[in-house]
């Protein structure tokens, strides 16, 4: 198997060869429409391995002329089967493929709906990339990275013979995450604990345990054990679907001796859910973001759009000011890969003032520790 790549004007070539099973030679040149020589290797060494795999795809008899032989489909004509072959061939989560609906009934089939594969341009996506230009980068990833999935899917599948376009995402400004300094959360702890017992158990849950508002409405009572005192998490609720945790990822999480005390004195045998009305019901999104709404509220602290977002966000910081590992603090709140967990590597202002008091206490203007020593 080999890769060559070379410069024609402003395009390149790509000559990919290799043998298939039977030692049979084959060889396929195609002009790649990328325009950096990083990104067209990408696409080639993708091309080799489906090419190995699954072989060339064979040209259309002539005088055919249906949408998988000569013509290219247009996006709009090859959505329904990428959605139906790949994204629910691959058991996506219903939140995931809500996503992929709603992106590409907003965003994509006005845009590139109308165009046919091999004809969605780099300047196609830039376009749509200002047109979004007031939406948050990350949402802005998001709906290019289903372009380029799509595309992609449509090189591997044989229905267009190279990648059409440059799919680059913008960049995300790194950002502190909103957090409750251990005064507040106290508070609002405090003020949990003076509205109802499954207000307080709420916010232990985000605060003390780090748990996703979606893993804490699925939260099973089998999924608690008392005795090791460990909460399994292992499943999320997403308007009404119940699904893998985010990332695809359980976790043993310890209790803290409050969470244990709060989860045994909640023991009902109402639902198999830990939190519900007084009705057996389990709580709903709303309504378990307005209980912890009331405690943030009593406990006369700053308010927050996703508030057990930011009690989660809580939990992370504590750890990290405390001096928990990178990679503990990962395993504890489910984050997929260690740079999310990075963003919570930064001290709390409190705590820094406490770091340069360390100072302080060495004696500044001192002889050093060293020279101390010697007699």
């Amino acid at each position: 198997m080999s890769i060559r790549i070379k410069a024609r004007g402003d395009r390149f070539e790509v000559d990919i060869r290799w043998k298939d099973a039977a030692g049979v030679k084959h060889r396929e040149r195609v002009i790649s429409r990328l325009s950096t020589k990083s990104a067209v290797r990408r696409w080639a060494e993708d091309r080799e391995r489906y090419v190995v795999r699954h072989g060339k795809p064979q040209k259309p008899a002539p005088g055919t002329d249906d949408a998988a032989g000569s013509r290219v489909p247009t996006c709009a004509e090859f959505w329904p089967r990428f959605l139906e072959q790949y994204v629910h061939a691959n058991r996506q989560k219903p939140s995931e493929v809500r996503s992929k609906e709603s992106i590409w009934r907003t965003h994509l089939q006005p845009a590139i709906g109308h165009k046919a594969l091999d004809a969605v341009t780099t300047g196609d996506v830039q376009a749509l990339k200002a047109r979004l230009a007031d939406r948050r980068p990350k949402t802005t990833n998001n709906i290019l990275a289903v372009i380029a999935t799509m595309l992609r899917q449509a090189v591997k599948w044989g229905v267009i013979a190279a990648m059409p376009c440059e799919v680059v995402g913008v960049k995300v400004p790194d950002r502190e995450m909103d957090y409750y300094e251990p005064a507040d959360y106290d508070a609002v702890v405090t003020a949990a604990a003076a509205i109802s017992a499954t207000t307080y158990l709420a916010v232990l849950l985000a605060g003390d345990a780090g748990l996703r508002a979606g893993e804490i409405r699925a939260l099973r009572w089998r999924d608690v054990d008392l005795k090791r005192r460990q909460i399994r998490v292992q499943q999320a609720e997403w308007r009404g679907h119940v699904e893998a945790p985010k990332g695809w990822q359980s976790r043993l999480i310890p209790m803290t001796a409050r969470l244990l005390a709060a989860l045994s004195g909640h023991r009902h045998l109402r639902h198999e859910r830990v939190l519900v009305h007084h009705d057996g019901e389990p709580l709903t999104e709303k309504v378990l973001r307005v209980l912890v709404e009331r405690a943030i509220a009593r406990a006369a602290v700053a308010e927050s759009a996703r508030p057990v977002h930011r009690l989660r966000h809580t939990f992370g910081t504590r750890l990290a000011s405390l001096g928990a590992t990178p990679k503990q603090i990962q395993v504890l709140m489910g984050h997929k890969h260690l740079s999310t967990t990075q963003r919570y590597m930064h001290l709390s202002p409190s705590s820094r003032d406490q770091a340069i008091r360390l100072l302080d206490g060495e004696g500044v203007g001192e002889a050093s520790p060293t020279e101390k020593r010697k007699p």
